[in-house]
């Protein structure tokens, strides 16, 4: 059984405990139009899960066409397993719960995840896995940012989830209801030139609805309450992080990575 299999089977257990804390709650007031205008950290060209950074402003995106979206990869960048980038032989795991509504998801993308990828990813040490948790329609009570974790599942069936996730933070859209919707997301994936038909029919049909759902459950049944969250998987064993910082993301892979050699 491999590592993220491994890690679903004892979420759906209920046998992993609370995550610790998170940013995206019922209690975050960060806007989202002052992060989708903050300046990001560029991603080098040609890595794993890497794209040219170039953020709109929320206002400008509520009318993005398929042919309009900022940082579209000048190729594709294949995920090397399911929903996650990096070496497939590195022996740890890093996992991030994300909502592409969340504001401080955004924050992380610009921020925090350059740095992992170029120290850690980059250089084969670990692998980076991403999983959906819609915090944002808790708080919004609509269901937007779980219409967008079924599009990232879309997408990750041609290999792209990273591709996708990186897109949709390039394109920012915040907690405003009305913009996160079907035409947009599907808009993303015409831009990333996937199978515009399969995706489609994918989110259209609300294939993977029912498992957002039951992950997304069983998660808040585990603690988890906000976003973004990040927890280090190495020898079957997962290490939840108290924090969403880059220190302590560090701190931690530093330490496992030691135990690791």
């Amino acid at each position: 059984m491999n590592r993220f299999k491994l890690f679903t089977l004892l979420l759906i257990l209920g046998l992993i405990p609370g995550f610790g804390l998170a940013a995206c709650s019922d209690t975050t007031s960060t806007s989202a139009a002052n992060i989708a205008t903050a300046t990001p950290t560029p991603k080098t060209p040609g890595q794993p899960g890497s794209i040219t950074v170039k953020v709109t402003p929320t206002s400008s995106i509520e009318n993005t066409s398929a042919g309009q979206f900022q940082g579209i990869p000048s190729r594709a960048t294949l995920d090397t397993e399911n929903m996650t980038t990096g070496d497939p032989k590195a022996k740890i795991t890093l996992l991030k719960y994300t909502d592409f509504r969340c504001p401080v998801c955004k924050r992380e993308f610009d921020q925090i995840e350059p740095l992992i990828m170029q120290q850690y990813v980059n250089t084969g040490k670990i692998k980076f896995t991403l999983v959906t948790f819609p915090v944002i329609d808790m708080i919004e009570q609509d269901s937007e940012s779980q219409l967008g974790g079924q599009a990232l599942l879309c997408a990750a069936e041609q290999k792209r989830a990273w591709d996708y996730h990186n897109l949709a933070y390039n394109n920012f859209v915040g907690k405003t209801q009305g913009k996160l919707t079907p035409n947009f997301l599907k808009g993303m994936g015409q831009a990333l030139g996937l199978n515009t038909a399969d995706f489609n029919r994918c989110l259209d049909t609300g294939k993977y609805r029912q498992t957002l759902i039951d992950q997304t459950a069983q998660a808040r049944q585990t603690g988890i309450t906000g976003t973004p969250t990040f927890a280090i998987l190495y020898k079957d064993n997962l290490q939840l992080l108290s924090g969403n910082s880059y220190d302590v993301v560090k701190a931690a892979l530093d330490m496992v990575l030691a135990r690791a050699i």
